[in-house]
C-alpha cells in the first residue's frame, strides 16, 4: 500500500512540474514539451513539426470528475491545427495558473514565430 502512495505521489509531482519550468531565447521557445522555433517559423509538438502559421486556436479545458462538481484543478491546454491527421493536440497541467500562463507564453511565441495572434 506504502509503494502505491509512493508512486501516486511521484507521478503527481511529475505532472505538476512538468511544464512549469520553460526556455526561450533568440532562437525558440520550449515548455511542456511544445517547441517554437522563430527562425524557422515552427512548431513542434509530441515530435511532430508544424508551420507557426498552421496553429488555429488555443483553448484551456478543465479536467472534470463527477465527485469534484467540476471544481478541478487539473486544466488542458489544447493546441488546434489546420492537419487532417492530428488537429488537436492535448497538454495536461495540474495547476490551472501554469496551464494560463503556458497559453501566454505559447501566444507571444506563436506571434515571434510568424503565426497568428490568439489574445
Amino acid at each position: 500500500m506504502l509503494i502505491i502512495i509512493v508512486v501516486a505521489v511521484l507521478f503527481y509531482s511529475l505532472l505538476f512540474f512538468k511544464g512549469v519550468h520553460y526556455t526561450v531565447d533568440d532562437r525558440e521557445f520550449k515548455q511542456a514539451g511544445v517547441r517554437i522555433n522563430f527562425a524557422n517559423n515552427t512548431i513542434t509538438v509530441k515530435g511532430k513539426t508544424y508551420r507557426a502559421g498552421q496553429v488555429t486556436g488555443i483553448r484551456m479545458d478543465a479536467l472534470t470528475s463527477s465527485h469534484k462538481h467540476g471544481n478541478s484543478m487539473a486544466k488542458t491546454v489544447t493546441i488546434e491545427l489546420d492537419d487532417f491527421k492530428k488537429p488537436q493536440h492535448k497538454i495536461l497541467f495540474i495547476s490551472k495558473g501554469h496551464s494560463r500562463k503556458f497559453m501566454q507564453r505559447l501566444s507571444v511565441a506563436l506571434r515571434k514565430a510568424g503565426g497568428r495572434d490568439f489574445v
